[in-house]
């Protein structure tokens, strides 16, 4: 069977090229981070495997949610007992005590420990093209990112969605995974319908002086920006079209951002402005602008037209003039980062959100993460969890 998945940007809705990948080739990935001994080894370490007798092995149930449950849209217990027995003849499950062992605290910490072991490898080869002078003076280095997931609409009581045409019920799972340790530093699932300003604002109290944070437009919060400025911590994030730039801090009016650009630019492919950020609060920051190419842009610019037009809605001309470059913001100094490595360290970001070559892990992600929501809210499986 082949998954199919639509990446989109959080703010502006533009959807990404659309993937379409095969359970084959997620059983490869998997393969490649989880040999059997290795992933029995895990299940061990975290519990979930305690009696060397035991029929139902790590393996075996790793891949029953990960891969082997990926052809059903809908699935039960019954149903997930049905694959295990069909791919394992000698593991014979009751689903009542499948429904046990899934909401064992063992099985909690081995999928979170396969979660966590997906995102380090998949940040592995991002890490490997950057200087190791770029993070070391970081005590930690968090990427966040969140995922929106559909489920069964007969949980919409607890988990609404978002609304459109998708499905009644949905959840949002927002995780932070720390680089420099490359462990999962926290995990979070709330309804489809939330606003992920709430995530932003979580993970305020959990920033350290010092530490850095890496994230996109969909949690692009100015007052968070100013908080991590005023306890000495780090940013890394793209800019927000409808933010106020100014070029000091007691400027009356915002810079027109783009005539800025091309006046003071020397059309360079990269640029470096030190400005401020926000009416309000006038955050000193970096901005590092990236010129794109003309075949890039003028896809984005089409992507935003159509979207603009499906929901009804004009757009600027100001803001297609805006998508013909990316914009980064920071509060890290030039002494720590070039204007070069600003976008190759913003990369690891991406990678996590899987653009392009890494959309196989996305879909790793996707089932763990659903089924990690599963053992923390049990009460809900008896009805089917994947939409």
């Amino acid at each position: 069977m082949r998954q199919i998945f639509t990446l989109r940007d959080k703010r502006s809705g533009l959807k990404q090229p659309t993937f379409e990948i095969t359970n084959e080739q997620i059983n490869q990935e998997l393969d490649m981070w989880f040999t059997n001994e290795a992933c029995e080894a895990l299940a061990r370490e975290t519990g979930f495997i305690q009696r060397s007798t035991s029929r139902l092995s790590g393996s075996a149930f790793f891949n029953l949610l990960t891969v082997e449950a990926l052809d059903e849209r809908t699935i039960s217990y019954e149903g997930l007992c049905d694959i295990l027995e069909e791919r394992h003849p000698n593991v014979q499950i009751t689903p009542q005590a499948l429904c046990e062992r899934m909401n064992s605290d063992g099985a909690v910490k081995f999928l979170e420990a396969g979660l966590e072991r997906t995102l380090r490898e998949t940040t592995l080869q991002q890490k490997a093209k950057m200087e190791a002078a770029w993070l070391e003076p970081f005590p930690r280095a968090l990427l966040q990112d969140s995922i929106y997931l559909q489920i069964h609409e007969k949980m919409a009581c607890a988990f609404k969605g978002s609304g459109g045409n998708a499905s009644a019920a949905g959840v949002k799972v927002d995780y932070s995974y720390d680089v420099k340790s490359e462990k999962a530093e926290h995990i979070a699932i709330r309804q489809g319908a939330d606003s992920g300003q709430g995530f932003a604002e979580d993970l305020a109290a959990r920033v350290q002086q010092g530490g850095l944070v890496i994230r996109d437009l969909g949690y692009f919060s100015l007052n968070f920006f100013a908080y991590l400025t005023s306890i000495g911590a780090y940013f890394l994030s793209r800019l927000s079209f409808n933010v106020n730039v100014y070029l000091t801090a007691d400027a009356n009016e915002p810079v027109k951002l783009i005539q800025h650009i091309n006046r003071f630019g020397k059309g360079g492919k990269t640029m470096e402005f030190n400005v401020f950020l926000g009416q309000k609060q006038r955050i000193p920051i970096r901005l590092i602008v990236y010129r794109l190419p003309s075949d890039v842009y003028r896809k984005r610019q089409k992507a935003a037209i159509k979207a603009a037009k499906r929901k009804g809605r004009g757009i600027s001309l100001s803001y297609l003039k805006f998508l013909k470059h990316t914009f980064f913001i920071t509060n890290v100094p030039a002494t720590l980062w070039s204007m070069e490595a600003v976008g190759t360290v913003y990369r690891l970001r991406w990678q996590v959100e899987i653009y392009q070559p890494c959309c196989l892990r996305k879909s790793v992600y996707k089932k763990l993460m659903n089924f990690i929501h599963g053992l923390m809210y049990p009460d809900t499986l008896s009805a089917p969890l994947l939409a």
